[in-house]
């Protein structure tokens, strides 16, 4: 079908729906590289089958490894979402929260809060740091990809895709510094 149209303009497309009233290229660019760092990292590490359950043997060595060495990256993200838990936040930009995954998300909280940033990282922080980032990044790619998410909420979330980016460039840069891919 879109090769009888002629050349397919997804950007007007997108912006002719009632439901896009105030978004812009430059203002969507985020979730489109989340997109894009998603997928590259989901294939990379994962044979491009993503799983929670092996987030723990794949990837969290290597991250203690590389955050030894790079502390302050992981810093900078986790300063992101303590300001934000610490403004009284309870739920970024109506993320949707299996039942199942709740408990996990209130502990996150928890830690997050309590997380003393200002010295170095110990093993047990950085694991325990990227563990919990991992899942929270899970969920936003899930609720963005199963269209769960509220596309009202996607311009408030720029912040939030620009830091869960950076995370996840960080995660291939772990990866492939211990594993020279």
């Amino acid at each position: 079908m879109i090769e009888k149209m002629g050349l397919f303009d997804e950007l007007k497309y997108i912006q002719e729906q009632p439901w896009f009233w105030s978004f812009s290229d430059e203002k969507i660019i985020s979730v489109e590289r989340f997109m894009l760092f998603w997928s590259r990292f989901e294939d990379k590490i994962f044979n491009k089958n993503f799983s929670l359950s092996d987030v723990d043997v794949k990837l969290i060595p290597q991250m203690v490894v590389f955050f030894k060495e790079n502390n302050q990256k992981l810093i900078f993200v986790l300063e992101y979402f303590q300001r934000f838990f610490k403004d009284g936040n309870d739920i970024p930009y109506n993320i949707c929260w299996k039942a199942s995954e709740r408990k996990k998300y209130e502990e996150w909280i928890i830690y997050i809060k309590s997380i003393d940033l200002n010295n170095k990282l110990e093993d047990e922080d950085i694991e325990a740091s990227c563990s919990h980032l991992m899942f929270f990044i899970y969920r936003m790619r899930n609720n963005l990809f199963h269209w769960i998410k509220h596309i009202e909420e996607l311009e408030r979330q720029n912040q939030l895709f620009h830091y869960a980016n950076y995370f996840l460039s960080l995660s291939l840069d772990a990866y492939e510094t211990i594993y020279s891919v």
